[in-house]
């Protein structure tokens, strides 16, 4: 309906500028019956240097500032930033989503596709003594299998993997608690045993000074 074209020079022109006391541009796509996608407001920005926008907001001077304000589902093909800079998103070019401060959320769900630990419980598993454990602890100042303070410090960590190592580590506490009951209950029932047997000699020194 509208198409507007201004390119005077690289840098410079607008090819379409509007102000409105409501609404600066509104765009609505009227797919009716058509089955493909219906745009009501598209942006497409290129070029071989700098940074490009297809579309950008700035919103201010009111109590909430919305600078991109999306009232249905935001769906973005690519990578998403929020709060980062170009040297931290080309340093992680891997991820999809990018964050540069905290998230807050009621709940996360990660779908883990690794091994989880239940591996622990196999009869196979060799569960390491709690000599070995606390050798390797006063070597290295960490739990075996899990990243010491200055590896998390300079790499981070991955949040399923790291669950994973944490489970892992609770499993083998069971197991060590379940000996140390196994033995604790053995233990009194050899005490038992010996405070009869220390009974049942008590009566017959009795019997004998008589």
């Amino acid at each position: 309906a509208v198409r507007g074209k201004s390119t005077p020079a690289p840098g410079f022109g607008y090819g379409g500028r509007f102000e409105g006391g409501y609404t600066g541009v509104r765009g609505y796509g009227n797919g009716s019956t058509y089955t493909g996608s219906a745009i009501g407001v598209y942006g497409y920005a290129s070029g071989s240097a700098g940074i490009r926008y297809g579309v950008y907001g700035d919103a201010s001077g009111g109590t909430n500032n919305y600078a991109v304000y999306g009232s249905g589902d935001i769906k973005a093909s690519s990578q998403m930033f929020i709060g980062t800079t170009t040297a931290m998103e080309s340093a992680a070019s891997a991820y999809e989503l990018l964050v540069d401060g905290e998230i807050i959320c009621e709940e996360l769900k990660v779908e883990d596709s690794g091994t989880w630990p239940d591996y622990v419980f196999d009869k196979k598993y060799e569960l390491p003594s709690l000599e070995e454990v606390d050798a390797f602890i006063k070597e290295n100042k960490h739990l075996p299998n899990i990243p010491s303070a200055k590896t998390i410090e300079s790499e981070g960590f991955m949040i399923g993997e790291m669950h994973n190592k944490t489970i892992e580590k609770v499993e083998e506490l069971t197991l060590y608690a379940i000996d140390a009951d196994k033995r604790i209950k053995a233990l009194e029932e050899q005490n038992k045993e010996l405070q009869q047997a220390v009974k049942e000699l008590m009566s017959q020194l009795q019997k004998l000074n008589k």
